[in-house]
C-alpha cells in the first residue's frame, strides 16, 4: 500500500511539473513572438500588419479557433479597428464590450450557456471564451481601455487562469 502511495504521489507531483513547464513553454513562445511583433513594427510602423501577426500569434499559442482583436475609440464611442483570426464580423454583443471596456474587467467563462448575458455569442454558437482589455496609460489620466481582445471556441474548452494570464500579459 505503501508503495502506491507514494507512486500516485509521484504520478501527482511529476503531473503539476508538467503542467508548469506547459505554461512556462507558452510564456516563453508569446514573449519570443512578442519580441519578434516589436521588431517588425520598428522596421515597417504598420500597425495593423504587426497586429495582424499579434493575433495569429495568440490563437496558436493559446491554441483557439478564433481570436478576435478590436479597437475602441472613446472620442467617436465606436470600434475603429478589428482583426479577427478563424471567423469574421464576431459579435460579442454589448453586455461583454462595456464589462471589458467600459470597466475594464477580464472574463474567463467556459460555459457561456450557463450565463443569461452574452445571446449573441451563444446564438452564435460559441461555447467558451476569455477576453481582457487592451489599455494604455495616458498621462493625469492613468490606465484608460482601447479595445479588448477575445478568444473563442464553439466546442467545449476549459480555460485555466494561465491562459487568461497569457491574454493579459499581452494586453498590456
Amino acid at each position: 500500500r505503501h508503495a502506491q502511495h507514494e507512486l500516485r504521489e509521484s504520478q501527482r507531483y511529476y503531473e503539476q511539473l508538467k503542467s508548469k513547464l506547459d505554461i512556462e513553454l507558452a510564456y516563453s513562445e508569446l514573449f519570443a513572438r512578442i519580441n519578434e511583433l516589436t521588431e517588425v513594427f520598428s522596421n515597417t510602423h504598420n500597425l495593423e500588419a504587426v497586429l495582424n501577426e499579434a493575433v495569429k500569434t495568440l490563437r496558436d499559442v493559446l491554441r483557439v479557433d478564433i481570436i478576435s482583436l478590436q479597437l475602441y475609440s472613446d472620442e467617436e464611442g465606436r470600434f475603429f479597428m478589428r482583426i479577427e483570426e478563424g471567423a469574421t464580423d464576431i459579435d460579442l454583443g454589448d453586455d461583454l464590450k462595456h464589462a471589458v471596456i467600459g470597466n475594464g474587467q477580464s472574463r474567463l467563462i467556459n460555459e457561456l450557456m450557463a450565463f443569461k448575458e452574452y445571446p449573441a455569442l451563444k446564438k452564435e454558437g460559441y461555447t467558451s471564451l476569455i477576453v481582457a482589455p487592451l489599455t494604455k496609460v495616458k498621462p493625469q489620466v492613468g490606465k484608460i481601455s482601447i479595445g479588448l481582445i477575445a478568444a473563442l471556441t464553439k466546442e467545449r474548452r476549459d480555460f485555466t487562469s494561465q491562459d487568461l494570464s497569457l491574454l493579459v500579459s499581452f494586453t498590456r
